[in-house]
């Protein structure tokens, strides 16, 4: 919704600079050009339903993981735009809790992804990339990491391996350091 409202205003900020008619045909072009769901939208259907999560933690990667359970619900909502998703279940032994999102930027052309948890107060946007032959989203995000300062490169992968089965993995990469994988979560569809 910011998005759009943003653009908006942008758009309305732009046209009133070259007058009122063109504010209006201008807004109008940006929602039939960018409104409605396109064919990469089809591609986020399979990820719709209520999933099992096994998911396996490392906080060093010389270590054994830690493992963790979890349901994770996603919805297709407004109009098949975005996937809606809601994670329940513990990370760290807590009790643990996420909400996101998953939709196409037609206007970007890319893939997006955000998240939000009961263990930040942090927003977490990033943009990808679909690969239809392996089934795969590639998501990249970079931050600055607010206790070292350093510069944090994200990428997540999210592969649909069957009907019944997904696997998201991520992988964070601080400074110069190599980049290692921090989570691998199987999900298992619940029927």
């Amino acid at each position: 919704m910011r998005s759009v409202l943003a653009q908006a205003l942008l758009l309305t900020m732009s046209a009133a600079l070259l007058g009122q008619d063109s504010n209006k045909e201008l807004f109008q072009q940006y929602a039939e050009k960018f409104g409605p769901p396109g064919p990469e939208h089809k591609f986020l259907e399979p990820l719709a339903g209520t999933w099992h999560a096994a998911c396996k933690f490392w906080m060093d990667p010389s270590q054994s993981p830690q493992m963790s359970e979890g349901t994770l619900v996603r919805t297709s909502v407004l109009d098949g735009r975005f996937i809606q998703e809601e994670f329940a279940g513990k990370l760290l032994d807590k009790p643990y809790s996420g909400k996101g999102t998953i939709g196409y930027d037609r206007a970007k052309r890319k893939f997006v992804t955000t998240w939000i948890d009961s263990m930040s107060t942090a927003l977490h946007l990033s943009y990808g990339s679909y690969d239809e032959s392996t089934k795969t989203w590639t998501f990249k995000a970079e931050e600055d990491c607010p206790i070292t300062g350093k510069r944090v490169k994200t990428r997540d992968t999210l592969r649909v391996v069957s009907a019944d089965e997904q696997q998201l993995e991520m992988f964070r990469q601080m400074g110069d350091d190599k980049e290692m994988r921090m989570m691998e979560i199987n999900l298992t569809r619940k029927k």
